[in-house]
């Protein structure tokens, strides 16, 4: 998400990808993941797309430029 400093925002990943004109995102090893952290990502994946961050500005991913891989090593048990 970034956060919020005394000086500014410091944006994260994401942020940088969704502002970015296109680009391939990779999360890898989503499922070994902290829950809190997957529950405040999902809205990338909602059918809206929208996430809003820290300082408040939300952005919405274009599925026709912004593509999204996701990685995980469980054997069906996670």
């Amino acid at each position: 998400m970034g956060s919020l400093t005394a000086t500014g925002y410091n944006p994260s990943v994401i942020r940088n990808w969704l502002e970015s004109d296109k680009g391939l995102l990779c999360i890898d090893e989503i499922d070994g993941s902290d829950p809190r952290a997957l529950v405040c990502i999902m809205s990338i994946f909602d059918t809206d797309g929208q996430m809003t961050f820290p300082d408040g500005v939300t952005l919405k991913r274009d599925p026709s430029k912004h593509f999204l891989i996701v990685t995980a090593n469980t054997t069906g048990n996670g």
